[in-house]
């Protein structure tokens, strides 16, 4: 049975409000606690643990890795690059554009900065981030960031007919050394036979 927290009462009398944050960090002193580890936390939570409470206890910048991924007509490899978070969209495509430096030939406006959806699937979507969510990155931040350049007008619709024609021509490929295959196979399988027969 799990038991209700807690904390340290400190006499309003003894603590101007608000408290004076005379130690390094933002910590204040208790009256009779000698190793400020060994006391119970103070209720109302200070700011900063208040703020690292909210993301899982950790403190300080973070981080997140960058992955672009090409699409066609955009050249480049696939890679991947661990950074922080940026703080707002433009904050963040700086960080992309350190990360990836041949993406400085694309205008800003283009880069796109996506999260996924659902992890859990097995085709994983991925959401485009808005303006306004930025700031919600910083309590949920995800662990990977989807780096692509937007499409320009007829740039989907000419990527899917490439694949298209991709997927064709293998196909016409593999119809096409299928009667030679055969060939061959009948031809080995004649001889084998002759050989049979003669001895």
């Amino acid at each position: 049975m799990s038991y209700l927290p807690k904390y340290q009462s400190v006499p309003t009398d003894d603590v101007p409000y608000p408290p004076t944050w005379d130690k390094p960090g933002g910590h204040t002193t208790v009256p009779g606690v000698e190793n400020e580890e060994d006391a119970p936390p103070l209720y109302p939570p200070r700011p900063a643990e208040a703020e690292s409470s909210q993301r899982g206890g950790v403190t300080g910048p973070l981080t997140v890795t960058y992955s672009f991924e090409p699409r066609w007509p955009t050249g480049g490899e696939r890679a991947d690059a661990m950074d922080t978070l940026g703080q707002t969209k433009e904050e963040a495509t700086t960080i992309v554009l350190r990360a990836f430096p041949h993406l400085r030939e694309y205008p800003r406006e283009r880069i796109e900065l996506l999260v996924p959806v659902d992890t859990d699937a097995k085709d994983i979507r991925w959401a485009e981030i808005m303006e306004g969510a930025w700031a919600g990155l910083v309590v949920r931040p995800p662990a990977n960031l989807r780096v692509q350049i937007a499409d320009l007008p007829g740039d989907a619709q000419a990527r899917k007919r490439r694949e298209l024609r991709t997927v064709i021509l293998v196909m016409l490929g593999i119809v096409s050394i299928m009667p030679i295959g055969m060939t061959i196979a009948w031809l080995l399988g004649g001889f084998e036979a002759k050989q049979h027969t003669s001895q």
